[in-house]
């Protein structure tokens, strides 16, 4: 088995360091061949054997997570019909591969947000799988494209309006628990080792994640593991870093 892993880099949330600790994480911890492809509205200085593509300018000037939604598309897609995408902001454990490999031959895998603020809003859009492009862009793309040629939905911000009122957070995750939230599809979470850093490690004041942690979700804002006081606080995130940042990067509390 191969896996194609892809995530998504643009805007200054995020610093080529984020994505070299990705690739280098995943580089010591599979058992398994991979490419690692990038999504990006800018080429970085990275590890030469991480594949740039130029990110589409779809939404661009939203500055939010709208823009990855036509990694859904087959049209666009179609050279990478097969994939597993995830977000930078996260930390891997050597358990991780196992989640990959219990997934990668789905049609289709969406990762729970289990936010108990948000009930409704069931996934979230930090780590998804794809395996039937064809089928999904049915599912999502095209029903996209449906929504937003709705008056009441543009601009897009008024679509976010529009699923928050229906008690769905977010951008792309909110799409994704409105489209499904009568659908029976494979998911996984927490039962699966992936902990949200907001809603797990700092809601219940752990020092160190469960034993049986493969990703840790660092989503939301403030909450980059880069920064300099997380790595003081946490134990788990000196050791991630002091083994994967070989730049030794952090950014400061405004970072």
């Amino acid at each position: 088995m191969k896996v194609n892993f892809l995530t998504f880099f643009w805007g200054k949330k995020y610093t080529p360091a984020h994505v070299d600790i990705l690739f280098r994480a995943l580089t010591e911890y599979c058992d398994f061949p991979f490419n690692f492809y990038l999504l990006t509205n800018r080429v970085l200085k990275i590890d030469h054997r991480i594949k740039q593509l130029k990110l589409w300018d779809d939404y661009s000037t939203e500055r939010k997570c709208w823009r990855r939604l036509r990694a859904f598309s087959y049209k666009t897609m179609s050279f990478l019909p097969h994939y597993f995408a995830i977000d930078l902001d996260v930390v891997l454990f050597p358990g991780f591969p196992e989640l990959v490999k219990d997934t990668y031959a789905n049609d289709f895998t969406l990762c729970r947000a289990e936010n108990p603020v948000y009930p409704d809003s069931l996934y979230s859009g930090t780590m998804w799988q794809v395996g039937n492009l064809e089928a999904v862009d049915r599912l999502i793309w095209q029903e996209f494209q449906k929504l937003m040629a709705l008056p009441e939905n543009n601009p897009i911000t008024n679509l976010a309006k529009n699923l928050k009122s229906k008690g769905f957070d977010g951008t792309d995750s909110a799409l994704f628990s409105y489209l499904f939230k009568d659908k029976v599809i494979q998911n996984i979470g927490s039962k699966d080792g992936i902990y949200s850093y907001p809603m797990k490690i700092v809601a219940e004041g752990l020092t160190e994640p469960p034993p049986d942690t493969r990703i840790i979700l660092f989503h939301g804002s403030g909450n980059d593991y880069l920064k300099i006081e997380m790595a003081q606080r946490y134990k788990f995130i000196h050791d991630y870093l002091k083994k994967f940042n070989d730049q030794k990067a952090t950014i400061n509390e405004k970072g």
